[in-house]
């Protein structure tokens, strides 16, 4: 076992090389019609679709299940493969939207209807900022040819489509034209109308599918990128979900630093502050350990922010402007750079220029 982790490991630390155009930066060397892409050195990956599952109104005990057979999914895989979930935020297309889902006029009398439910389906659909969320789940393995890779992922399809339907999901494979529209759409956002893509035409033709989806930028500096006219940055994320839902249903205790409030753990702060403090995950939930006493110097470095954020809150729950002041005046930064007039006009201006979103407040 130890063996063959070293060896996943050698064959995911590939040497990175520079591209030197835009196509180069995204990384794909060779696409398949079914849906499977060649990602690097005997490296394919191939995309699932799959809908929500209802696990936050479920039972304690069905949320028990649906968490076991989330675990009997991940153990599904065998050890030479890799997973990873995408949940996709992306503004809505309207156009296919509208062949998609709205209903056709037919001029039979009954188009009345059909506008006004039509119109009702596109008020939904925009009432979110036009943003739809889509998840998928994306196998990759290596394998000799693609030959074995088709072998492969016609078992994972399979496994997949069994363990999905048992925690009440739907799961579908992506198709090569429907994965390059997916990054066609990340890359040329505000474009989406625009793609169309014959996988048999490119190739007799001999271009590169990348010339369809690509940016026509793609610049990388210290901390953050630029991706035509929008800018992006990576953040990494500890994954905690997995590790608290293990140790409630399985009792086996899991240690994170959590955000909770001050119910006497730390002695010096106050009791409505919110603090970040050692807590214990067992079958009990989340609790979380006393602190004691921070030194002085600590405590007072904490309470000037936990001022602010106490009268930021105050504002918050009784729309009073005088509490956004106060929090300003109060904050060391503003303090430190502007008199009390200047902060009072720095928030008028602020409050101003949301115009109805801070409406409320007087």
């Amino acid at each position: 076992m130890i063996k063959t982790l070293s060896n996943i490991f050698k064959q995911d630390k590939e040497k990175f090389v520079i591209p030197r155009s835009v196509q180069q930066v995204i990384p794909i060397e060779t696409i398949w019609s079914d849906g499977i892409f060649k990602i690097g050195r005997n490296k394919f990956a191939k995309t699932y679709k799959f809908t929500d599952i209802n696990y936050a109104v479920a039972s304690k005990v069905d949320q028990e299940t649906m968490f076991l057979e989330y675990m009997d999914l991940l153990n599904s895989f065998d050890c030479g493969g890799t997973t990873k979930i995408t949940i996709n935020n992306r503004r809505l297309n309207k156009v296919d939207f509208e062949k998609a889902i709205l209903i056709p006029m037919q001029e039979d009398g009954l188009d009345l209807y059909r506008k006004e439910y039509n119109n009702m389906l596109l008020d939904k659909a925009t009432s979110s900022n036009s943003m739809v969320q889509e998840k998928y789940v994306t196998v990759s393995c290596y394998k000799k040819t693609i030959e074995e890779a088709r072998t492969y992922f016609a078992r994972v399809t399979t496994e997949l489509n069994s363990h999905f339907a048992r925690l009440g999901s739907k799961c579908a494979e992506v198709n090569g034209e429907d994965k390059l529209r997916i990054l066609h759409d990340f890359y040329r956002t505000g474009e989406e109308s625009g793609f169309h893509f014959d996988i048999q035409e490119s190739m007799r033709k001999g271009h590169s599918f990348k010339d369809y989806i690509c940016p026509d930028t793609f610049e990388f500096e210290k901390d953050y990128f630029r991706m035509g006219d929008r800018y992006g940055r990576v953040l990494f994320l500890r994954e905690y979900a997995s590790y608290i839902m293990e140790a409630v249903v399985t009792n086996h205790p899991y240690q994170i630093g959590g955000n909770v409030l001050n119910t006497g753990l730390i002695d010096n702060l106050p009791s409505d502050a919110c603090v970040e403090v050692p807590c214990m995950i067992n079958a009990k939930g989340v609790n979380p350990c006393h602190v004691g006493r921070l030194p002085v110097q600590l405590a007072a470095m904490n309470q000037t922010n936990i001022n602010v954020q106490l009268l930021t809150i105050e504002a918050a729950r009784t729309r009073d402007k005088n509490y956004i002041y106060q929090a300003a005046m109060l904050d060391p930064h503003t303090a430190a750079e502007l008199n009390i007039d200047d902060i009072r006009s720095m928030c008028d201006e602020l409050i101003e220029a949301h115009g109805e979103y801070m409406a409320m407040y007087k």
